[in-house]
């Protein structure tokens, strides 16, 4: 969906075990970076697994300004070279907050944020949990200029294999 205002609310989105997806919710494409207003909330995505060679995320949105908020993701599974999280965003300014995200990342963060020239991104109180200790995993990845994260929670108490809690790089102030 490549629009000005975008909002996803309230939405139920899961896979069966034998399909095979590359994400739950997805708005604006690297095309287009100027969706305005995206918004996406109280969601449940959950259940999605991938076994081709490509991303597969929960929650992927593009654009100018985002806000992912209040949405429960989990068990996002891939099984391939591709990269994946639950949350991942390239929007250049937004928020991600409320958020719970569980067993969803896999070579990216369970929250991914990678926005060249970003103009202010802030990832708050998200709570998010790792318990599948078969791969490496980072909790949040951010790869932004003038990014706040703060007050997130991030259990890795039953995995062996946590790489960082936060990863954070970028031009300039993290």
């Amino acid at each position: 969906i490549d629009t000005a205002t975008t909002s996803v609310i309230n939405c139920l989105v899961r896979s069966s075990s034998n399909a095979t997806v590359i994400a739950g919710i997805a708005i604006g494409s690297v095309s287009n970076l100027y969706s305005q207003g995206i918004i996406i909330s109280n969601n449940i995505v959950h259940s999605l697994t991938n076994t081709v060679d490509s991303d597969l995320n929960g929650i992927v949105v593009f654009g100018d300004k985002a806000t992912v908020s209040n949405n429960i993701v989990y068990d996002v599974i891939s099984n391939s070279a591709g990269g994946c999280s639950g949350i991942y965003s390239k929007a250049l300014a937004g928020a991600i907050s409320n958020n719970i995200v569980k067993n969803a990342g896999r070579q990216n963060g369970q929250i991914t944020y990678k926005a060249t020239g970003s103009k202010g991104v802030s990832i708050t109180n998200n709570s998010i949990e790792i318990t599948n200790s078969d791969y490496k995993f980072v909790g949040i990845m951010a790869q932004v200029d003038n990014a706040v994260i703060s007050g997130n929670t991030i259990d890795a108490s039953s995995s062996t294999l946590c790489e960082a809690g936060i990863e954070l790089s970028g031009l300039s102030s993290n």
